[in-house]
């Protein structure tokens, strides 16, 4: 009975976030198709494309890997012993001591933008590279906003709260072609950078905040670096972060090497890698965010036998979800192609 109806809070989630995914994603290819029809696809646009990379390996290496990931686990462990004071302890230890690195290398990345734009996509004419090293250094201030968000999500993911935190990627991708729109008649490409900015400090940021409030988020500075807690989430959080990060290779590889071939390659490299993504974002992220605080907390409970059978439900859902969605986005890749494009 208890097992029926996780999988319904499971089933309700993962609907949820599938259909702010669906949204976000169908967002996405908007704010695709604006850079295309606003600015075409040429060397401005790969300068764009190119200033993410910096910005988002920061991303995968701090927000990303070790926050929504490893807090989730290690919040539900005090919350199953009945120690959630103990547990937004360890929460205000790691937004103090994460967010000190992570504005530490923000600003290193800032003095450092010639030198890594160069190793990024060192084939860039001159003017290619200073476009780039404009656009990486406006856009990675926005990484903070991406990180305490982050955070302040895996808390509301902890106490099953999914919607504020769904709104997140819907605000940002907004921005974006708001900002593309308005702006880039007046100042090109920057118009878009600006929008990645305002959209990760009022979706990332600003709402999440307001989401964590409503989850009884409680914040007290401290730099506890001792607290058993705390060593749990680093234990958790440095393997999966240098995993996480490996996803920086694969952006770096392409932009690396189309910054050598003729302008545009690297613009139409990120466009079919955004149609690619479309069945994992869809399907497998919001069954993966939708289920795990769920599987954290039997785990926590030491429910074993109900974590099996919830982990086993959900892996044939996903597999059944994911594999004709496959195939459709395979088969209808080039009417795809011509529909965003």
């Amino acid at each position: 009975m208890a097992t029926a109806s996780l999988k319904r809070r499971i089933a309700q989630s993962t609907g949820i976030v599938m259909a702010s995914v669906l949204v976000s994603r169908l967002l996405g290819f908007f704010r695709e198709w604006t850079v295309a029809h606003q600015m075409g696809s040429n060397a401005v646009t790969d300068a764009y494309y190119a200033a993410f990379t910096l910005p988002d390996f920061l991303n995968y290496l701090v927000a990303a890997g070790s926050l929504s990931l490893t807090f989730i686990p290690v919040f539900a462990h005090y919350v199953a012993e009945n120690r959630e004071e103990e547990g937004w302890h360890v929460f205000s230890t790691v937004i103090c001591f994460m967010g000190l690195v992570l504005v530490a290398l923000v600003v290193a990345a800032e003095i450092l933008a010639p030198q890594l734009v160069a190793v990024i996509a060192p084939g860039f004419s001159p003017a290619g590279k200073a476009h780039a090293i404009f656009l990486t250094r406006l856009m990675l201030p926005a990484q903070i906003c991406f990180y305490l968000g982050s955070i302040l999500s895996a808390v509301q993911y902890a106490k099953a709260q999914f919607v504020v935190p769904s709104l997140a990627p819907l605000v940002y991708n907004m921005a974006i072609i708001l900002g593309g729109l308005l702006l880039s008649p007046w100042i090109g490409m920057t118009g878009f950078a600006v929008g990645v900015l305002a959209g990760a400090v009022m979706g990332n940021f600003l709402l999440q905040v307001y989401g964590s409030r409503r989850a009884g988020a409680r914040f007290h500075p401290n730099f506890d670096l001792r607290h058993p807690g705390f060593r749990m989430f680093l234990k958790l959080a440095i393997p999966i972060m240098l995993a996480l990060s490996l996803n920086f290779t694969d952006d770096w590889i392409i932009r690396w090497f189309g910054s050598y071939l003729q302008p545009a390659s690297i613009t139409w490299l990120s466009y079919a890698k955004s149609l690619m993504r479309v069945p994992l974002g869809v399907v497998g992220q919001a069954v993966g965010v939708a289920s795990f605080p769920f599987l954290a907390q039997l785990y926590s409970e030491k429910k074993f036998e109900e974590l099996n059978r919830t982990l086993n439900a959900t892996l044939k859902g996903l597999m059944l979800l994911l594999l004709p969605v496959s195939a459709l986005t395979i088969a209808q890749s080039s009417p795809l192609v011509y529909l965003v494009f």
